[in-house]
């Protein structure tokens, strides 16, 4: 698996962890604890360097994950189409 494949797998397991906590917080479920972030490692595997993970970066790339509460995952693509989003969105910040 190339390093760009791995990176997106990152962010695609994030999805689907973040869109799991939505769904139960929705229902009345607390589920902050099971708040995986990987943001950290993304970032480093990306190569954003440390002076350029603002709070202003970490913000934006949360607000993109948060897209995925409006997301059916049952629809083949939907988690590949915002993972990259989010992928091209951090490259940009290199």
């Amino acid at each position: 698996m190339d390093k760009r494949r791995q990176i997106l797998t990152l962010i695609e397991n994030e999805l689907t962890n973040s869109k799991l906590i939505f769904t139960l917080q929705n229902i009345g479920i607390e589920a902050g604890g099971y708040i995986t972030d990987t943001s950290h490692v993304v970032f480093v595997q990306i190569g954003i360097r440390k002076e350029n993970r603002t709070e202003e970066l970490y913000k934006k790339y949360f607000d993109l994950i948060k897209q995925v509460q409006y997301l059916d995952l049952q629809v083949k693509g939907e988690k590949s189409r915002l993972a990259l989003k989010i992928y091209g969105f951090l490259i940009a910040n290199i």
